[in-house]
């Protein structure tokens, strides 16, 4: 299942500038970060 969600536009230009970089979409790369983030906390 997927969810629509807003972020801002500098968050999805780093994203898109990222996923280039670590070869996932962009989708994949906000979720990367997310799970990351879930760790972390």
């Amino acid at each position: 299942m997927s969810t629509a969600v807003r972020i801002s536009d500098e968050l999805a230009s780093n994203a898109k500038k990222y996923s280039k970089v670590e070869h996932r979409s962009v989708t994949g790369q906000v979720e990367y970060w997310a799970r990351i983030g879930k760790c972390a906390v």
